[in-house]
């Protein structure tokens, strides 16, 4: 499978010719997703390599800043933790140059967040224990990330355990309330969530079709584009996606 950058789009790359061991990673950590938080103070930040082994750990000051390193060149996985935070997960692409994460790129969210999805998506969430992964999908549309023109309604999202087992995710309906399970796409706003997943490395698949939604795209509708997020999960925690992107 190929892996495009996952979570928050953390693409950290770039060209050389001597490869570091290391680089240097900062950013600012918020208490809500699209940059529309508050700087999120003594937050514990921790990042593994590729092979999910702890790198470095720091901790966000008063403006919610952190420096850390991170091995250079290979996946990488941030763990968030905060107090009155549930545990937020986000992974990408090291490259071998230092770099600054754009505020808003990493965020934590409350505790209450789980059950508050639970809530959201009905019977679909079963008890609701379990890591949770969840966003809404988005087309890039330049100049268009933030506006509804960007949701994608057409797509379907399904996460793979370590075992390669699915888990299919749960849906809205078109004014925000739980998808019938004949409505097992993203419809109008664009969201889902996966339930009960279990701590270790897991893959998020986002398909849709982009010939499927009226429109003459020049594509048979029989053909489906997938793209592919990594997730690393620990008990209970929470994978967000604002949001999973998609291409045209």
């Amino acid at each position: 499978m190929n892996f495009p950058v996952a979570f928050a789009l953390l693409a950290l790359t770039g060209t050389g010719c001597a490869e570091p061991r290391s680089i240097l990673l900062g950013g600012v950590v918020l208490d809500a997703p699209r940059g529309e938080g508050q700087p999120a103070p003594g937050v514990e930040v921790t990042v593994l390599d590729a092979d999910l082994a702890p790198y470095d750990q720091a901790t966000t000051d008063e403006a919610g800043a952190f420096e850390l390193r991170v091995a250079a060149a290979q996946d990488m996985f941030l763990e968030l933790r905060g107090e009155g935070k549930v545990t937020t997960l986000f992974a990408g692409e090291a490259g071998i140059f230092d770099l600054g994460l754009a505020e808003g790129a990493l965020y934590v969210l409350s505790e209450a967040r789980p059950a508050e999805l639970a809530a959201t998506f009905g019977a679909c969430a079963g008890d609701g224990t379990g890591g949770i992964a969840e966003g809404e999908v988005r087309a890039y549309l330049p100049g268009e990330e933030d506006s509804e023109v960007s949701l994608v309604g057409n797509a379907w999202v399904v996460v793979y355990d370590e075992d390669n087992d699915p888990i299919e995710a749960c849906y809205l309906d078109e004014e925000g309330a739980p998808a019938p399970e004949d409505q097992g796409m993203t419809n109008a706003t664009g969201r889902f969530a996966v339930f009960g997943l279990a701590p270790g490395p897991h893959v998020l698949e986002v398909s849709y079709n982009p010939g499927a939604g009226g429109e003459d795209t020049g594509m048979d509708p029989a053909d489906t584009l997938s793209w592919f997020y990594k997730v690393n999960m620990v008990e209970g925690g929470l994978a967000p996606f604002y949001p999973a992107w998609v291409e045209f």
